[in-house]
């Protein structure tokens, strides 16, 4: 997979339709959704966007009052099955990916 977008955003919205960012929004990533079920995928995809990835992380942390990026990811993100760096890309990815579809779908609202 190549990854030539700039931003994630515009990555998702090269490669998801309104349903699928829907679907995501509602169901989750893990539910599989093309370009975000492998660990090749998403850890070529977290190599490519770690800095926007972790911005956000750390927006959302503050916001939701955690001191901690790292307590805010074991508090609220499911890290149950996080046992490599290849399982911890993915999970960030996915975070990012539900994320960006909910700011996608509200800018259209």
């Amino acid at each position: 997979m190549i990854v030539r977008a700039k931003t994630f955003e515009n990555w998702m919205k090269a490669n998801f339709t309104r349903q699928d960012l829907k679907d995501m929004v509602t169901h989750g990533v893990s539910s599989g959704f093309c370009g975000l079920i492998y660990y090749t995928e998403t850890a070529k995809l977290y190599d490519k966007f770690s800095n926007e990835i972790w911005d956000a992380l750390y927006e959302d942390a503050q916001e939701s009052g955690y001191d901690s990026i790292l307590k805010f990811i074991a508090e609220f993100l499911n890290t149950d099955n996080v046992a490599d760096d290849g399982q911890f890309k993915n999970l960030l990815v996915w975070y990012m990916a539900e994320r960006t579809a909910q700011a996608i779908l509200g800018e259209d609202d």
